[in-house]
């Protein structure tokens, strides 16, 4: 393999530029699998709703209606899919769990 690679798929690869390639180079796609784990996920129609870091309230202008969105694990997320935990990635890049 010549240079870092532009599509990683597996755990293998991340394993493999974590390994063979500095720092800056893989910790952003290490950080990438953590930014993109979660997801606003639609629970339904509220009258009131709450808001806070993990939930909000949409409103459909065209309908007048109030929607509240959470936000949680995404189990489709590639972060999942490759086998990492969260755990695993903060200890990887350095975070504190």
């Amino acid at each position: 393999m010549v240079g870092f690679p532009t599509a990683l798929n597996t755990k293998e690869d991340y394993e493999y530029v974590r390994a063979n390639f500095p720092a800056e180079q893989w910790q952003p796609v290490y950080q990438a699998l953590l930014d993109t784990m979660y997801e606003w996920f639609n629970m339904g129609t509220t009258d009131t709703g709450a808001s806070d870091d993990t939930h909000k309230v949409v409103v459909d202008n065209q309908t007048n209606t109030k929607y509240q969105y959470e936000k949680k694990i995404d189990p489709n997320c590639k972060l999942i899919r490759l086998g990492y935990t969260e755990t695993e990635v903060k200890k990887i890049l350095g975070v504190s769990v």
